[in-house]
C-alpha cells in the first residue's frame, strides 16, 4: 500500500443514523480494539517488533523523531502527530533529544480477520494542527497519561480507539482506502449491499439480491464490487462468515453450532471453508496461541 501523509485532512462528519452509518456497521462486525503499552519520553532508539498481525498507533505529543520502517524507508516527524500503521512491520523511532510518545497495538476483528486492514495505507501520518478532532483526543489522552484515577488503562485504550476511528474517517474522506470493504463502503451503492452482508452473513445472498440492493444490474454490480473490494461478492461473504465464526469459537461455542449460526450446512463444510481462508482447521485455530489476539 502507499504512504498517506495528510496535510489538510477533513474530519467533518455527516449526520448519519442506522444503516447509513456504514463505518459503524463495519466496526460492529469487525470490532476495533486498542491496547496502550507505552506512555512517556523516549530518548535514543525505540524498536517495535512485528507481532501477530497487529496495527500500531503512535501519538507523538512533543519532540522530534525519525520513523524508520524497513518496508517504507525513513520519515521525519517534527511536530505533534498521530502515526497509524494498520498492519505494522518491524520499525523503530529514533530521537536524539527525546520524544513524548503514547503507543498502542490495534486490532480489527478477531485474529486480524478484517477487511479494514487491507484497505488502508500502510502508513498514515496526521499532524495534530491539521485535525481539531485528533488534537482534542490527544489532549484527553494526555490528561489520562498523568492521571492516577481508577480506570486509567481502560480510558487510554478507548481514547486511542476513538483516535483510530478519526484516522479511518480521514482515509475514507480523502479517498485513500484501496480495496476491501472499507473502500466499498465509500461507494454509496455498494455500501448498501456490503452492510446487508455484514449484518446477516449467514444468509445465502444471491447476486441478484445484492445487485438489487445496490440499484444496479447483476453484471455491473459484480464488476464494480470486484474492482472496489478486490474480491467477488461470494468471496467477501465467505470472509465475513469466517470472521464471525472466529468470534464464536473464541467465545467457546461448539463447532456444529458455529456452522449453523454462520450459514454452513455442517461442521465439515465450515471446516473446509475455514481452513481455506485461515490456513488451519477451526479446532486447531481455537486451541493455538494464534487464536488469542488480545492487545498487549
Amino acid at each position: 500500500m502507499g504512504i498517506a501523509f495528510e496535510t489538510e485532512p477533513s474530519l467533518s462528519v455527516r449526520t448519519v443514523h442506522g444503516a447509513d452509518d456504514h463505518l459503524s456497521a463495519l466496526l460492529e462486525r469487525f470490532p476495533l480494539r486498542a491496547g496502550v503499552f507505552h506512555t512517556g519520553e523516549v530518548c535514543g532508539s525505540f524498536n517495535f517488533e512485528r507481532g501477530v498481525k497487529p496495527g500500531h498507533f503512535h501519538l507523538m505529543r512533543s519532540g522530534s523523531t525519525r520513523l524508520i520502517d524497513a518496508g517504507h524507508g525513513e520519515h521525519r516527524i517534527d511536530e505533534p502527530s498521530v502515526v497509524f500503521m494498520p498492519n505494522a512491520d518491524s520499525h523503530k523511532l529514533e530521537s536524539e533529544e527525546g520524544v513524548d510518545l503514547v503507543c498502542a497495538t490495534v486490532y480489527f476483528g478477531v485474529g486480524g480477520a478484517s477487511p479494514v486492514v487491507g484497505a488502508l495505507p500502510a502508513l498514515t501520518v496526521v499532524k495534530l494542527r491539521d485535525s481539531s478532532q485528533l488534537a482534542s483526543l490527544a489532549a484527553l489522552i494526555g490528561d489520562e497519561v498523568t492521571s492516577a484515577m481508577p480506570g486509567r488503562q481502560a480510558a487510554l485504550n478507548r481514547l486511542c480507539e476513538l483516535a483510530v476511528v478519526a484516522v479511518l474517517r480521514t482515509c475514507l474522506e480523502a479517498g485513500r482506502a484501496s480495496g476491501g470493504a472499507l473502500a466499498g463502503l465509500a461507494d454509496a451503492q455498494l455500501a448498501r449491499a456490503l452492510v446487508a452482508m455484514h449484518a446477516r452473513p449467514e444468509r445465502e445472498w444471491s447476486l441478484d439480491e445484492l445487485a438489487s440492493l445496490a440499484g444496479m444490474s447483476r453484471a455491473r454490480f459484480a464488476a464494480r464490487f470486484r474492482d472496489a473490494v478486490c474480491a467477488t461478492p461470494g468471496e467477501h461473504l465467505a470472509a465475513c462468515r469466517i470472521a464471525r465464526a472466529q468470534q464464536l469459537l473464541r467465545e467457546g461455542a461448539r463447532l456444529k453450532t458455529v456452522a449453523e449460526t454462520v450459514g454452513y450446512a455442517s461442521a465439515s463444510a465450515l471446516t473446509r471453508a475455514f481452513t481455506r481462508i485461515v490456513g488451519t482447521a477451526p479446532t486447531r485455530w481455537r486451541g493455538s496461541k494464534a487464536g488469542d489476539h488480545s492487545p498487549s
